[in-house]
């Protein structure tokens, strides 16, 4: 500070310091008042008799004349005092009581890396790591860091050999990724006060059995995969994340999400011993959800999802017998139920979707589906062997296939509400009785083939077929239904064949009816 500012300064202290009293005969040292220096730079003259009064340093002036003479100089003694010079015989010393300063040596700038026990040893006291944390210690068993609360990017413990156990239990902030990959050794992951994660968090290692994070609420990736020996995944705490991916392990039993409410996706694939499914809280998947090749699951609990912008893929779970979407309401893309021990699929909030595929599911008996009102793609019903009825009441609209294929002991189709589709084919269910889409008034195209025992149809609306009109191999059905609903038709190609020939019909109400010896 020049010349012309430290007169400016000590001249107001000399003011402050007349103001409270400290000016007089001088007393014992440091017995009258004291100067605070407040963390914002600022200073506080504080007295025995309980005045303070605010001190600041002032700016530069121009030059002029000299201060008046009640105006201090200030000098500091270097030994915590100050020492106040009013140049008219006037000099007081008061102490100088500066604030704690942060410590610094908590803070370590950079990144650290954990190559042996007195690596882990110097990170004592240490609470924040600006950048990377990264542990390469061959020959090392055991890694425990205490005290660590933040590490600014990421955390890497990835191609080690020999380390089994890492545990960071006061670690609760990762601005960026958590990697623990490709650990051939490692058992144990304890990171249980860990509540955030910046970025990806990837555990893949062959030994790994436990991985606490019963704190972790927010994360844009968990990712766990090719974990052959970990037996269960518990994320307690886990409310929204970007993807949630659990793939590849042969002795994981559960996987449990109970407050997870939001999600981008969630895949659950290729776990051989895996046999529930819970996230009952979640309400909404931003991309898609598939549970899929899980050779032992029997349950997938679902029940508060409402919306899926992509697609709902269940599939290839022969063990699967419950499946609860009891309030799913609308899927962006396709739902796919395939491969299953389902018996009944129950979708009775579901209104909207743009394919409908339920096939290969050997027990299932009842699909119901009350409200579904419109597909903008497909519906596919095929190869369900116990199913016995399809109903869909409310469905109106299909923009494209209506497959109903191969269910061997279906006996009615029934879509009352159906008034345009873009290709039906109801072909080869060998117990099929009757087909029954009663408004349906204009297809694409229109296919019933091969279906042994079908006798009635109620196809009476229909005006017009683009394409081609099919109807072949049905050995019992009457042709002279047959006919009718050819004459009714304008089909641009109409194929016939194979029908019960010897019937009598006759048109009641609008509707043919047929007599057969």
């Amino acid at each position: 500070m020049g010349e012309r500012s430290n007169r400016g300064l000590c001249g107001l202290i000399g003011v402050l310091v007349s103001l409270v009293g400290c000016v007089g005969t001088p007393g014992e040292r440091g017995t009258s008042c004291t100067v605070q220096v407040n963390p914002d730079g600022r200073k506080t003259l504080s007295c025995e008799d309980g005045t303070t009064v605010p001190l600041a340093d002032g700016a530069d002036g121009r030059d002029g004349a000299d201060a008046p003479s009640r105006h201090c100089d200030a000098v500091d003694n270097g030994d915590g005092t100050l020492t106040l010079d009013c140049g008219d015989g006037r000099v007081f010393v008061v102490d100088q009581v500066q604030p704690p300063m942060p410590d610094a040596s908590t803070v370590l700038y950079g990144s650290y890396v954990i190559r042996n026990s007195l690596d882990a040893e110097r990170l004592h006291g240490i609470t924040e790591i600006t950048e990377d944390l990264r542990i390469d210690a061959p020959g090392v068993l055991a890694v425990s860091v205490r005290g660590l609360r933040t590490v600014g990017r990421h955390v890497i413990v990835e191609d080690q050999r020999d380390v089994t156990a890492i545990r960071l239990p006061d670690l609760v902030s990762v601005g960026g990724e958590l990697r623990l990959d490709r650990n051939r050794a490692l058992a144990t992951v304890e990171v249980p006060a860990l509540v955030s994660v910046g970025g990806r968090i990837l555990v893949r290692s062959d030994a790994v059995r436990q991985v606490d994070l019963s704190r972790l609420t927010t994360a844009p990736v968990v990712y766990l995969r090719d974990n052959p020996n970990l037996v269960a995944l518990d994320l307690p705490s886990l409310a929204t994340a970007g993807e949630v991916a659990v793939t590849r392990h042969d002795r994981l039993i559960s996987i449990a999400i109970p407050a997870l409410a939001a999600v981008d996706s969630l895949t659950v694939g290729e776990n051989g011993a895996l046999r529930m499914v819970r996230a009952p809280a979640l309400t909404a998947v931003g991309g898609a959800v598939d549970v899929g090749l899980n050779a032992a699951l029997e349950a997938i609990d679902l029940p508060a999802l409402e919306t899926v912008a992509q697609h709902v893929v269940v599939h290839d779970n022969p063990a699967l017998t419950a499946l609860d979407l009891r309030v799913l309401r609308a899927v962006g893309a396709h739902l796919r139920i395939f491969g299953s021990a389902l018996g009944a699929i129950d979708l009775p909030a579901l209104a909207t979707a743009e394919h409908l595929n339920v096939f290969d599911n050997p027990a299932l008996s009842t699909v119901q589906a009350p409200v579904l009102a419109s597909l903008s793609g497909r519906l596919s019903v095929n190869t369900n062997d116990g199913l016995q009825t399809l109903v869909l009441p409310g469905l109106t609209h299909v923009s494209g296939v209506v497959n109903v294929w191969s269910n061997a002991t279906l006996r009615a189709v029934s879509l009352p509400a159906l008034r345009s589709a873009g290709f039906p084919e109801i072909q080869d269910n060998p117990a099929l009785r009757s087909i029954a889409l009663p408004v349906l008034t204009q297809v694409e195209a229109l296919h019933l083939a091969n279906n042994a025992v079908l006798d009635a149809l109620d196809l009476w609306a229909l005006a017009r077929v683009d394409g081609t009109l099919s109807i072949t191999g049905n050995p019992r059905l009457p042709a002279c239904l047959v006919d009718a609903l050819v004459d009714q038709v304008l089909a641009g190609q109409v194929e016939r064949r194979g029908a019960l020939e010897g019937c009598r019909c006759e048109v009641v109400a609008g509707v043919a009816q047929a007599t057969c010896p």
